[in-house]
């Protein structure tokens, strides 16, 4: 039957549009074409209210488009061939008992077309009010503690739906609706549990307790590992490195740009500084990370003081790299937001709300800094896998740490540490940092991106993965054809662009070869130059950014093809940035005869990648070692590597790079300095004040 009056409606409105173009194709205006619109069925219904008319029913014809002429109701009552009616707004006694009825209207127009709809109603007597209430069981192991079964008890009348929310703050995945649910909470702490139970009228009732998940402690090595290694993942996540946070850095920077015109609004309000208290990369990033820091918690307030079977030594290693994490998104955090909330026991957002508050800037930087030191201590000297942090990654983010406090003697110490006893150096060619390679010995940090198999192309794991790289998307030229003949058509989404002056004003070093791509294959052109890039839909006119879309994973899977699920890793942290940390401070402490060394091996490097001997970039004299110079040198050898922003805001360059003579003119207020915090914990914790400005 319904299929009947689908074809009837598809058929309607064929022979409407074949008339409408012949009417506009030979000028006919003859108005007695058919042009009578169809009918589209709605109606309302009320039950009585008492226990003496609750069986009675009156109905009310709703419907919309064309006139209807004709109504014809089913009332839906098994057996029964008189529940039917040809009224418009019919009343009708259903049998005197409870029941479900499913009740039919169907409309008609004056052209014969029909439309019909069907709702589900109740008839029943007077029910009871349901009196909710729960109980509630968690888990017996340290691998389970955190999973609670949760079983509904409710009294009085017979309960027909349940609405669970288990309390979690920032996320909005806390519900459910099934009767005796299973939840996994992220951590140990306090949770407030609601459950709204409803009878056939929708007559509710709710019941609120406080559930503790108490942890169990860990009893094994494998344990506490088992917690970090889902959270280098976590690291590694859509929500974090794998796009949001790391496209929030660079496109608030001057190198890079909006590209696609039809992008998201909230990725251009990061890029023009207009920013609101809403902005959905905040929004996403911000709960992300916290839910980073909550979970390294577990381990870090644990410390394994229950492990059995292994050694201090080994444990703290574990602790370490917990501690490594959590001091890494804190710092991420203090530098984007300012006053943050340091959350160093219980989770974020299960204290009580007047208990939260931010801590300043500085008990964030201690904080930081006793993560990163400890870390320092007890993780291995030296990795082979460099998606691991080692003591050269933790020195070397404690170096990064003084820099931008403007520590200048703990942080060329610190630098000191990774050159002289680290073991790295740099990678011969510089384009091997961004393909078939893991970097060699200049890598000091990176995240572990593995493929999803999306285009058949084999990951370590295999099925849905938890780190994800989507910069090579966001990143990649719209169009592209380059790896059409291996793959389904795949390309970036031209999102993220360098402006033209990043371009132009580039001197021509063998870096700009590697960090930018100026042409692609596009309609079997090969050499298709970025100069005509404008006449492909959503791209633009401008080299873009190759160090992504252009890098090949150590399995030899290409990322362009890849479409978001590449197995390329992004490096966080490499000697070449330890050697400009070091530089800098040097400067700053008086030794620029020293700083030009360092800078002069970096520019060593980049004349003499590929084979190929280069006069570009040359050497430095001592003239050259100034501190814009130095900031010059970090801004094209790190291109693109989440470093710009924060030089920009550490040296207040703002009117220098946003200015007219910036690489990008953006109007721009003090306020801009900081990202809005996520308004959702502003407003739920009276301790978390919203920035200045936002």
């Amino acid at each position: 039957m319904k299929i009947y009056y689908l074809i009837r409606k598809y058929n309607f409105f064929l022979m409407m549009g074949l008339t409408a173009f012949y009417l506009s194709s030979c000028g006919d205006d003859d108005s007695s074409k058919n042009t009578t619109a169809e009918p589209i069925a709605a109606f309302s219904y009320q039950t009585g209210t008492t226990s003496s008319d609750y069986f009675k029913a009156s109905f009310i014809d709703e419907s919309t488009g064309g006139k209807a002429v004709a109504w014809t109701w089913d009332f839906g009552v098994p057996n029964i061939q008189t529940d039917i009616s040809t009224e418009q707004n019919p009343n009708y006694d259903f049998p005197e008992s409870d029941g479900v009825y499913k009740v039919t209207l169907r409309v008609t127009n004056d052209e014969g077309e029909e439309d019909e709809i069907t709702k589900e109603i109740i008839i029943a007597q007077e029910i009871d009010h349901p009196i909710a209430d729960f109980s509630f069981a968690g888990g017996t192991s340290s691998s389970t503690y955190q999973t609670v079964t949760f079983t509904d008890e409710s009294t009085g009348g017979t309960a027909v739906k349940w609405e669970w929310d288990f309390g979690i703050a920032d996320i909005d995945t806390d519900v459910s609706t099934e009767q005796n649910p299973v939840f996994d909470f992220p951590s140990s702490g306090k949770y407030v549990v609601t459950l709204t139970t409803y009878n056939a009228h929708n007559e509710s009732h709710e019941i609120t307790k406080e559930v503790e998940v108490i942890e169990i402690q860990f009893s094994t090595i494998e344990e506490l590992e088992a917690v970090v290694d889902w959270n280098f993942k976590i690291l590694a996540h859509e929500n974090l490195y794998g796009r949001k946070l790391t496209l929030a850095l660079m496109i608030r920077s001057d190198m890079v740009a909006i590209g696609d015109p039809s992008t998201a609004s909230y990725r251009k309000a990061c890029d023009g500084m207009r920013m609101g208290e809403d902005n959905l990369l905040v929004d996403i990033f911000w709960p992300k990370g916290y839910y980073l820091i909550d979970s390294v918690n577990t381990i870090i307030n644990d410390g394994g003081k229950n492990v059995t079977g292994s050694s201090q030594e080994k444990i703290n290693e574990v602790v370490a790299e917990a501690r490594f994490l959590r001091g890494l998104m804190h710092y991420h955090f203090v530098r984007l937001f300012g006053k943050i909330p340091l959350t160093l026991t219980a989770p974020a957002g299960q204290e009580d709300t007047f208990v939260v508050t931010e801590s300043s800037v500085d008990e964030v930087y201690a904080s930081i800094i006793a993560d990163f030191t400890f870390a320092k201590t007890w993780l291995p000297s030296m990795l082979s896998n460099k998606t691991r942090p080692s003591q050269g990654t933790a020195s070397g983010f404690l170096a990064s740490v003084y820099l931008t406090r403007g520590d200048w003697q703990n942080a060329y110490d610190e630098a000191k540490n990774v050159i002289d006893n680290g073991g790295y150096n740099l990678e011969s060619d510089f384009a091997n940092l961004f393909g078939q390679t893991d970097g060699g010995s200049e890598i000091l940090f990176e995240m572990n991106n593995t493929g999803n198999d999306a285009n058949g192309i084999s990951g370590e794991l295999g099925g849905s993965l938890i780190s994800t790289d989507q910069i090579t998307a966001v990143t990649g030229p719209r169009g592209d054809e380059r790896f059409e003949n291996t793959y389904n058509t795949s390309f970036g989404w031209s999102v993220l662009v360098p402006s033209i002056k990043v371009y132009n004003t580039w001197p021509n070093d063998y870096r700009k070869a590697v960090s930018l791509d100026t042409v692609i294959t596009y309609l079997g052109d090969e050499d298709y130059d970025f100069t005509q890039w404008g006449n492909i839909s959503q791209n633009v006119a401008r080299p873009h950014i190759a160090k992504y879309f252009r890098a090949t994973a150590l399995t030899g899977a290409p990322a362009g093809p890849n479409f978001r699920d590449s197995e390329t890793n992004y490096v966080a942290m490499r000697y070449a940035e330890v050697l400009l940390i070091a530089a800098e401070a040097a400067l700053e402490l008086g030794n620029a005869s020293e700083a030009m060394g360092y800078v002069n091996q970096i520019r060593a490097r980049a004349r003499a990648a590929d084979g190929t001997p280069r006069t570009v970039p040359a050497d430095w004299t001592i003239a050259d070692v100034t501190l814009e110079n130095i900031l010059e040198e970090r801004r094209l050898e790190l291109a693109f590597e989440f470093k710009r922003w924060y030089d920009i805001i550490r040296r207040d360059l703002m009117s220098e790079s946003f200015g007219p003579n910036g690489l990008e003119t953006q109007a721009w207020e003090a306020k801009d300095y900081l990202f809005p915090k996520y308004q959702r914990d502003v407003d739920l914790y009276p301790g978390l004040n919203q920035n200045t400005g936002y």
